[in-house]
């Protein structure tokens, strides 16, 4: 690991903890942690095929395999955002510096407002990473009183080979364990670093705008000269310009991470099982209609056929489950998801 890190110490919301863990994955100013990375991919291929076995082998089972797949689609998801923050390093770099620039030269100072948006940022990281010890009470309570072929790993993974004797089982849940963390860091990191560069340009718009209404009231003066006018106009055209291209720069690697999330997010939703179950539900609603129409209902009394009518009618409307109301949960929902995020990916291609 080549640390010859640059001081950057007065961004309020880059706490310690921070700064560590993107030095820990690469995403620091002059920080190359190749080690890690290392670890970090050889150990998640060597166990995608263990999950994928696992998979395979719990293929009868739907509820068990539409957990795993969730499971599966937010590593990639994880994997392929750190992927995608690799590949554009260069430009988050250049992000954090000029942040850290930016507060150097308008010396604003540590408010309420900044301790607490750094306090938020920490209990994000933490939670995230709180989630993931919390699995291992259940492990260790196992390990201690459960006969060994009871035990569970961390990860749903299948093996070829006896895995649950020791010391295999012991290395392969600190490799879980490793993978785990890693993940939670590599997954947590590049999303809390953009929504930081998001408010730091947000917070620039702002002194932009008050430095705009400081100017119009200045012009009120009649002491000022056309030199000082022109210095003052031109301070604000370069700033505006400057935000503008910290934008952009954002944009640039936020829409692939952003587009991404939203894909995996939507296997993950799909895959929950509650879209098949309410699609499956709504099927069989919609069918109660057509058995009643194909029985033998005109050799009933006329009034119990009245009702079967009504039953009829409502049938013709099934059961739906939604979200909050604003969409149905069906599997043509499900399907427009991935329809949207295709075409997104296929624009994206086009477009660089």
């Amino acid at each position: 690991m080549v640390v010859q890190k640059i001081a950057i110490t007065n961004v309020p919301c880059i706490s310690w903890e921070f700064e560590y863990m993107l030095c820990l994955i690469s995403l620091w100013p002059n920080v190359y942690n190749i080690l890690i990375g290392i670890i970090l991919w050889s150990t998640w291929i060597t166990i995608i095929p263990f999950q994928a076995m696992y998979i395979s082998e719990i293929s009868d089972n739907p509820v068990e395999l539409m957990t795993s797949i969730c499971d599966f689609a937010s590593e990639i998801s994880a994997f392929s955002r750190l992927f995608i923050a690799w590949s554009k390093r260069k430009v988050l770099l250049s992000l954090i510096i000029e942040m850290s620039e930016d507060w150097s030269k308008c010396k604003v100072k540590n408010t309420r407002e900044t301790q607490v948006a750094c306090f938020v940022g920490r209990l994000d990281f933490y939670i995230y990473c709180g989630a993931i010890v919390m699995f291992f009470p259940k492990l260790v309570i196992a390990y201690f009183t459960d006969i060994p072929e009871n035990r569970q790993f961390l990860l749903k993974t299948s093996y070829p080979f006896v895995a649950y004797k020791s010391p295999i089982y012991e290395i392969i849940i600190l490799l879980h364990f490793g993978q785990g963390m890693l993940m939670a860091i590599s997954d947590v990191m590049p999303a809390t670093l953009i929504v930081a560069l998001v408010c730091h340009s947000g917070a620039q718009l702002n002194l932009l705008e008050n430095q705009i209404n400081q100017f119009i009231t200045f012009t009120k003066n009649n002491d000022v000269t056309d030199r000082q006018m022109r210095l003052i106009i031109g301070e604000i055209l370069t700033k505006h310009k400057k935000n503008i291209n910290f934008t952009e720069r954002i944009e640039k690697t936020l829409s692939i991470i952003s587009l991404v999330q939203c894909l995996c997010n939507g296997v993950t939703i799909g895959c929950a099982g509650l879209v098949f179950v309410m699609e499956n539900t709504s099927r069989i609603s919609a069918a109660i209609a057509n058995v009643i129409y194909e029985s033998e209902w005109y050799h009933l009394n006329p009034k119990y056929v009245k009702i079967l009518l009504l039953i009829i009618l409502r049938g013709q409307i099934p059961f739906r489950l939604t979200a909050g109301g604003f969409f149905v949960l069906s599997a043509e929902t499900f399907t427009l998801i991935l329809k949207a995020s295709g075409s997104y990916m296929s624009m994206l291609r086009a477009t660089y």
